[in-house]
């Protein structure tokens, strides 16, 4: 099926999501020389172009007409899916998301799916920290368990 896809230019969106990563660089790059250019050596300037976002200006660079926003999305699950200071489940999740993406999935859906998963582990994470003051301990263990509870109604199971 992909490669009936390729034939007509479809490309996946994770891989598209890496190339607009690279040109969101690129392109911010760009936006801080052309600031520094504008303001002169002595700081001053008139700042002539006005506001720019490099997320926008990437997307269009990328083409695909796919949103800056959801490219975003399927950037941080890449970020999250390489990030070794997440717990396992959480990136085994954003991978599984990238999967399903690729596969024609919602991204909005697999997105909120695995930021929920990934904040209720930071919740968790300062839930059990001995070092943190014992009311933000509280406040964060109870976020938590609110959040799985959350998420178990929404997949229609217990928690």
């Amino acid at each position: 099926m992909e490669d009936e896809r390729a034939q007509d230019g479809w490309e996946p969106l994770t891989r598209l999501a890496k190339r607009y990563a690279a040109v969101k660089a690129e392109v911010a790059a760009e936006f801080a020389k052309d600031r520094a250019v504008e303001s002169g050596p002595d700081g001053g300037g008139a700042g002539g172009r006005g506001k720019r976002d490099a997320r926008i200006v990437a997307a269009s660079r990328v083409g695909a007409g796919v949103s800056h926003a959801t490219l975003e999305k399927v950037v941080w699950l890449q970020q999250v899916t390489d990030d070794r200071s997440r717990p396992f489940p959480v990136r085994r999740a954003a991978s599984g998301a990238l999967e399903r993406i690729d596969a024609g999935g919602s991204v909005d859906w697999v997105y909120t799916e695995v930021h929920a998963l990934a904040l209720t582990a930071e919740l968790e994470a300062v839930a059990a920290d001995e070092t943190e003051d014992p009311l933000v301990r509280t406040v964060a263990g109870a976020g938590a368990a609110a959040a799985r509870k959350a998420g178990a109604r929404r997949l229609g199971s217990e928690a």
